[in-house]
């Protein structure tokens, strides 16, 4: 069996001008679901990064699919999960499955969710979409289909 890469995105946020984006605390209902652990592996990546302007998807999808990249072979055996934003998990999803960048391709709203890849075809593209275990799912979903 392939080893599997996921990319979790952190539920929902309290948005607080006030305070730098970095800072925000999940809501309620964010730290709720946050509690259920989605995945299995070694956590390797954290991107902080915030996804680009719309102008710079292009260079902002080179840069993190370079990062998974090295952060697959830094991980050669065993699954492996990425944490991050999902616009930002978006763009190398789009670049795997061979589809173009678009807001269409982002996880669904409320956040939480999970994409799954062969982690040992890893950032190849081609023709075919069988890299992309699964699209956007809500955490809860994976979980529960799991048991």
């Amino acid at each position: 069996m392939s080893r599997v890469a996921r990319y979790i995105t952190h539920p929902q946020i309290v948005r607080d001008a006030a305070v730098p984006v970095t800072q925000w605390p999940l809501s309620p209902d964010g730290a709720a679901r946050a509690r259920v652990r989605g995945g299995s592996g070694r956590v390797l990546c954290r991107p902080r990064a915030h996804p680009p302007r719309p102008g710079a998807a292009r260079a902002g999808q080179a840069r993190i699919v370079a990062a998974v990249t090295r952060a697959l072979a830094a991980c050669p055996a065993g699954d492996i999960t990425f944490v991050g934003h999902g616009a930002a998990g978006s763009l190398p999803k789009c670049h795997i499955a061979g589809r173009a960048i678009s807001r269409s391709e982002d996880q669904m709203p409320g956040g939480g969710c999970i994409l799954a890849f062969d982690a040992d075809t890893g950032t190849d593209t081609g023709t075919d979409t069988g890299r992309l275990i699964h699209d956007w799912r809500t955490i809860e979903d994976v979980v529960a289909t799991a048991a």
